[in-house]
């Protein structure tokens, strides 16, 4: 199962903005999670992935702490 192949149909199909490569952020979602913080070429130089335990967390880094 992949985003290209199940996009189509689904409640996300007019969600993404036009012009995405949504082929790169599929290949980019591909990589086993124990690799995820390898560092990549394309990363900005100042950038450090962070990890979180929950996605309580991660809404609280991203600055939402609200539930939808």
């Amino acid at each position: 199962m992949d985003l290209m192949t199940t996009l189509k149909g689904s409640l996300l199909e007019n969600f993404y903005p036009e012009g995405w490569d949504l082929a790169r952020i599929d290949a980019c979602c591909a990589h086993a999670p124990e690799t995820i913080g390898e560092r990549q070429p394309f990363w900005h130089p100042a950038f450090a992935p962070v990890g979180c335990a929950d996605v309580g967390g991660a809404r609280r880094q991203a600055g939402s702490c609200h539930r939808p």
